[in-house]
């Protein structure tokens, strides 16, 4: 994962992952349109023992391809359950004001 926010992430693959997740009408590399994925994530800070799976459908917003085998692929939540909305929250501003 590179980048983690409360409305969604951006992660890399290899080719052959986007080639799994996206269909072959959407793999031109730039906006996508109807492409739904499902995340899944761990939220764990260094020095807590508590972490907590997050399992989520995601919209594909946006593709980057990067190299011959890498991309990076943006995708924003869809609503996530109150829980995990919570629990996501709470990891980053603990992340961000540790």
């Amino acid at each position: 994962m590179l980048n983690l926010s409360a409305g969604g992430l951006k992660f890399s693959c290899p080719h052959e992952s986007f080639i799994e997740l996206l269909p072959d009408t959407q793999r031109t590399p730039g906006l996508i349109q109807d492409v739904v994925i499902e995340v899944q994530f761990e939220l764990s800070l260094p020095d807590e023992t508590d972490t907590r799976m997050i399992r989520t459908p995601a919209n594909v917003i946006h593709t980057e391809r990067l190299a011959q085998d890498c991309y990076h692929i943006g995708a924003q939540f869809k609503p996530l359950t109150e829980s995990d909305a919570q629990a996501l929250e709470a990891y980053i501003a603990k992340a961000v004001n540790p």
